[in-house]
């Protein structure tokens, strides 16, 4: 587009600076005209896209429509991975029972002290029925007043080896007792009912020998410490669960030399995600999704918050936004997009149970098709051209230039271009234009010509000759209009020049 726009402005001056070279004249008297095609061009947007060379995000579609085609992905929104490293869980409890002989001393009996340890693994809003280890170990710690002890069996009917056998441990001390839970399995059941209630029921047998203390009571204290705990999988009830996210990053609109507003109409998003939490059935949650920039208000790209989307197991990616098309405001000084959204595990608190694998994970992918089809109540373009006039000789004879525009355009869009003079300091030091010079564009598929006049005074063709640099200024609007963007629209261009001189100069020979 920003090459269309300065088409115009670089035909103003690419004519041969030789017809105004006024070397060989040796004298001029008297006024007239000369009339002197300077230059046309006739192009497509097509021609155009070629001269700019691929681009990753411009492309067109079967009818040679312009469109602009994206696509962000978000991998590892969640992860199983999360939920199933523990880290290191610590629990421990005391049992008491009175001596039946405090401070007599009596014949060793050998005997045995049983009890049972309830561990629970769970939270406010899930419960675990099973779990598969990926690693970690368990360290038994015991301090009590228990005397002569022979030795600790250690078992418990919800942990099975991985070689399939129910757990049972033989230990003769007190401390350094480890257990690896490597590829073990555990299942939280009650022993007796069998119901599923998130608790670990760890047994203890100690043999020992009673012999009589000063103590009124004999105690065991139990320190169990599920160290470096990683589950590969765990089954069990979420009652609730969100889970919040935030997105934001930035950056850069390729458009160079542009500055303004447009809306982008019909834009065709889909939003997949891969969700391979098996049965898992949750809500996405958008509470934001939206363009901003410096100084301005940002622009959502939904119509309202909270958007919510389905999200169901799929191993491939699967649309969950609803068939429907979004219009778009963009401004070139966005610079950033951001999103919050929340992730509801279980929305209708249904008593499910739900797997969760290490290798589980929600990902996310945004497509994004949006034709070029749009409505521009105001855009800019500015750039300018390296000037150097240095080689038209005697001015002075130039009283005035008219320069004749034919634009053919079947553009959908109008112009109004304004041209200034800049001097070596980048200053504004004449305005080439009286009037801002407007184009009128194509909103129905025919050609439409406009013809301009822009007369350049005495005075504006010594600034033009004096300057270093041209600056070109074109408003683009769509008068309303949704207009669409196709490789096979076309403009033309023809300027031609009538010189007007006068009065009399004297050349030395």
């Amino acid at each position: 587009m920003g090459v269309a726009l300065a088409l115009t402005a670089l035909l103003m001056f690419s004519c041969n600076k030789n017809r105004f070279d006024f070397d060989e004249l040796h004298s001029v008297e008297g006024s007239g005209q000369w009339k002197l095609p300077i230059g046309n061009v006739q192009m497509t947007l097509g021609d155009l896209m070629t001269q700019l060379g691929e681009n990753d995000m411009v492309s067109y579609d079967d009818e040679g429509n312009l469109q602009i085609v994206y696509q962000m992905e978000l991998l590892n929104i969640l992860k199983g991975s999360t939920f199933l490293n523990l880290g290191t869980l610590n629990f421990d409890t005391e049992e008491h029972f009175p001596n039946p002989f405090p401070g007599i001393s009596i014949h060793p009996i050998d005997t045995v002290f049983h009890f049972s340890q309830k561990i629970e693994l769970s939270t406010d809003s899930a419960g675990i029925e099973s779990a598969i280890i990926k690693s970690g170990e368990l360290i038994l710690t015991m301090v009590t007043n228990l005397g002569n002890i022979s030795e600790i069996v250690f078992s418990s009917s919800g942990i099975v080896e991985s070689n399939g056998d129910t757990l049972v441990r033989h230990f003769n001390q007190l401390n350094g007792n480890t257990v690896d839970l490597s590829g073990a399995t555990f299942h939280l059941h009650d022993p007796v009912t069998g119901v599923a209630d998130s608790t670990l029921t760890l047994n203890y047998d100690i043999h020992y020998q009673l012999t009589g203390v000063d103590d009124p009571e004999y105690q065991v204290n139990t320190i169990i410490a599920l160290n470096r705990l990683k589950f590969q999988q765990i089954s069990g009830y979420i009652s609730e669960f969100v889970y919040t996210f935030d997105y934001d990053t930035t950056f850069s609109l390729p458009l160079n030399n542009i500055a303004g507003q447009a809306t982008l109409v019909g834009a065709d998003i889909r939003i997949n995600e891969r969700n391979t939490f098996d049965n898992l059935q949750a809500e996405l949650q958008i509470d934001k999704a939206e363009f901003y920039g410096p100084g301005m208000a940002p622009s959502p790209i939904f119509k309202h918050y909270p958007y919510v989307l389905q999200v169901l197991p799929s191993v491939e990616y699967v649309n969950v936004l609803p068939d429907e098309t979004i219009d778009l405001t963009v401004d070139t000084r966005f610079d950033g997009i951001r999103v919050a959204a929340a992730l509801d595990f279980n929305p209708g608190h249904v008593d499910r149970l739900v797997t969760i694998n290490d290798y589980s994970t929600l990902d996310m992918q945004v497509d994004a098709k949006i034709p070029m089809r749009f409505r521009i109540p105001g855009v800019y373009y500015t750039d300018t051209i390296d000037l150097n006039l240095s080689d038209i000789t005697a001015p002075e004879l130039v009283k005035e230039v008219i320069l004749t525009i034919d634009f053919d355009s079947e553009i959908p869009f109008n112009l109004n271009g304004q041209l200034y003079t800049l001097n070596s300091m980048g200053q504004v030091t004449d305005s080439l234009l009286t009037n801002a010079m407007h184009l009128k564009g194509s909103f129905d598929g025919s050609n439409v010509r406009t013809t301009t006049e822009i007369s350049l005074t005495h005075d504006h063709v010594t600034h033009l000759l004096a300057a270093e640099k041209l600056m070109m200024r074109f408003g683009v609007d769509t008068d309303n209009n949704n207009v669409v963007l196709n490789l096979d629209n076309g403009i033309g261009i023809t300027l031609k020049a009538d010189v007007i001189y006068g009065g009399s100069v004297e050349i030395n020979q």
